[in-house]
């Protein structure tokens, strides 16, 4: 639904709306209500959402200090600074490389917003509602794997071009492929997660019937 227009009070009452502001973002707003009430494959959930929002963040960020990156590079400074399963030495040579350029880590992750923000300020603040039809299950999570997959693509290869880069190793041209299977301890035999929801499951299961 199209949402009225935002004033300032509204966004200075939001963190979202604020953050915003302190950013110049004066899009943002309007893409994150857009992505949010889409239908079909360009449809945002809201954690992807808040990873959007956070990303166009640090981007503001850098770019206030000279830093242009492509997305992939991005994507690999924010996955290093927010990521559940990057170490903390990893995290905090992440954030010395940034500060050494300028950056305000603390207050750029600072200004970094979750998922129930995202949702307050579309529903609360721009009057955005989530009214789609219910979508096929198999799909949903058939493309949810596939956006996992695309992303954990970029950011190994840009991974490795950083690696090849520096001199910390050695690679030609190459392809990064990123394979989900599912393995069933039942019967042993392996699937990939995309043939296994096309097939509606594992063969053992008629097979036992």
């Amino acid at each position: 639904m199209t949402s009225p227009s935002v004033s300032s009070s509204d966004h200075a009452r939001s963190k979202v709306g604020r953050v915003i502001e302190s950013y110049g973002l004066d899009t943002l707003g309007d893409d994150l209500e857009r992505l949010w009430t889409t239908d079909g494959d360009d449809q945002y959930s809201l954690r992807e959402l808040a990873d959007y929002f956070n990303l166009e963040v640090l981007q503001a960020a850098l770019e206030r200090e000279g830093i242009y990156l492509s997305d992939p590079e991005l994507e690999t400074k924010y996955e290093l600074l927010t990521g559940d399963e990057v170490g903390p030495s990893a995290r905090t040579q992440a954030a010395r490389n940034l500060e050494r350029e300028g950056v305000d880590v603390d207050g750029v992750t600072g200004d970094f917003v979750s998922h129930q923000a995202i949702y307050r300020y579309l529903t609360n603040f721009r009057g955005a509602s989530h009214e789609t039809e219910e979508r096929d299950p198999v799909e949903s999570a058939t493309q949810a794997i596939q956006r996992l997959k695309s992303r954990t693509t970029a950011v190994a290869d840009s991974n490795l071009e950083r690696l090849d880069d520096g001199g910390h190793l050695s690679v030609a041209e190459f392809e990064i492929l990123v394979d989900v299977t599912v393995l069933c301890t039942n019967c042993g035999r392996s699937s990939d997660f995309g043939e296994l929801l096309e097939h509606g499951g594992c063969p053992c299961v008629g097979e036992a019937d």
